[in-house]
């Protein structure tokens, strides 16, 4: 979750970058166009939006067509949302895979 370092404050909410999120233990606990991903250094997970169209996903993410409803543990961001695929790109993560870009599905 490199990219992704979370500050927590009080009350469960936690700031990544400049955006505010909700802490979370399954994907119910966020709002419609967002996923529960792991905090890796907390045992709670934090709510993330899910890849819009152009953004960055892992093409092995067993997640398809709808928003996971448990916390995603072996990721550091959500897939794609809703109606979109992650097309594969020239790039590749050592610690999840294959790189993507969210993509209009077929």
């Amino acid at each position: 979750m490199a990219a992704n370092i979370l500050t927590c404050v009080f009350f469960g909410l936690c700031l990544v970058g400049v955006a505010l999120c909700a802490t979370c233990k399954v994907g119910s606990d966020c709002g419609s166009m967002e996923c529960c991903v792991l905090d890796k250094t907390s045992t709670l997970g934090v709510c993330q939006p899910m890849g819009d169209l152009t953004a960055y996903c892992y093409v092995r993410q067993p997640y398809a067509w709808s928003r996971p409803e448990q916390m995603v543990t072996d990721f550091d961001r959500c897939p794609c949302r809703t109606g979109y695929i992650c097309g594969s790109i020239n790039q590749f993560s050592a610690e999840y895979g294959q790189k993507g870009i969210c993509s209009f599905g077929k």
